[in-house]
């Protein structure tokens, strides 16, 4: 299943290759995101995608608060069901 990666402004997209038991941690590949559009350094961004199946795959757990958190890290979080790259070229 597609998932997004969401940054401060930035968005990765990835997908969900394991689900523990209890469905409270999953684990996340990065895919390719190549740009299809010709909007340059503008907000109006599209991609296609592909696996990425050897990447690294990173963990993330369901919080009490309903949200999906990187496992060891604060950056971020995850939403399920959509996948969105974005790259915000004001920074």
């Amino acid at each position: 299943m597609g998932c997004t990666l969401c940054g401060w402004t930035d968005r990765h997209a990835a997908t969900i290759v394991e689900i523990n038991k209890s469905g409270k941690r999953i684990g996340v590949q990065g895919d390719k995101a190549t740009r299809i559009d010709s909007n340059g350094m503008s907000e109006s961004q599209s991609y296609s995608y592909e696996r990425q199946p050897n990447s690294a795959i990173s963990y993330f757990s369901l919080r009490k608060n309903g949200m999906w958190k990187q496992v060891k890290s604060s950056y971020g979080c995850l939403v399920i069901g959509i996948r969105d790259e974005y790259y915000d070229y004001s920074f």
